[in-house]
């Protein structure tokens, strides 16, 4: 079904995805972190830069509650923004 007859915009469908990759980047990062220690901080490892990065986007985009509020909102009153 096309996404402009289905009922709600890709604007949600945007939130939904990317709430989903945040979540995931987040806990691979977490998990990389317990792999690497202490060492996870240093700069000379990538995972401190990725987990900078993820743990960034989570404060431009909002929390992730806030972020399912709007999903949700979007979700029931059918709103494309």
């Amino acid at each position: 079904m096309h996404w402009r007859r289905s009922g709600y915009c890709c604007g949600v469908r945007t939130r939904m995805s990317f709430a989903a990759v945040l979540e995931a980047a987040e806990g691979y990062c977490d998990a990389a972190l317990q792999i690497h220690g202490s060492n996870g901080y240093a700069l000379k490892y990538k995972i401190s830069r990725i987990l900078c990065d993820a743990r960034i986007l989570n404060i431009f985009e909002g929390p992730a509650e806030i972020q399912a509020q709007v999903i949700a909102k979007g979700l029931i009153g059918g709103r494309s923004s």
